[in-house]
């Protein structure tokens, strides 16, 4: 099943397919965390936070505590996270994680910065591990 699933993963990759079925369940995880605030600096708490694909399609979801605090699990890849304050302003993170790697991917609305890419790997590029 493992050997099917890898070969479907790399035909809709050669293929170019924008919302590629989903593949990345099977590899090991990366934990995603991080924080939200609004723009008095205060906890944005209650805030949905959309993970897409690089492509743009819905991967999942979470929602912040009390705290403004978020945590998921991911499979290695790139992804979009996508937020939109109560003030209506939307902001958007891509993030690059890679396998059994702690990620932080914090928000603030005053501190908003477009199309930011957060890598985590050494000074070589080599993910860190």
């Amino acid at each position: 099943m493992r050997i099917f699933t890898f070969i479907l993963c790399l035909f809709s990759f050669s293929a170019g397919a924008q919302c590629e079925p989903d593949c990345q369940k099977h590899g090991k995880r990366a934990v995603v965390e991080g924080r939200i605030v609004n723009k008095n600096g205060e906890p944005a708490a209650g805030i949905k936070l959309k993970i897409n694909t690089e492509h743009g399609c819905p991967r999942t979801s979470v929602t912040t505590d009390a705290y403004g605090t978020y945590k998921i699990d991911l499979a290695e890849g790139r992804y979009e996270f996508v937020t939109t304050y109560k003030t209506g302003t939307e902001d958007s993170k891509k993030v690059i994680v890679y396998k059994g790697e702690k990620v932080r991917v914090d928000f603030d609305e005053k501190r908003i910065k477009r199309n930011e890419v957060l890598k985590v790997s050494d000074e070589d590029d080599e993910p860190l591990n």
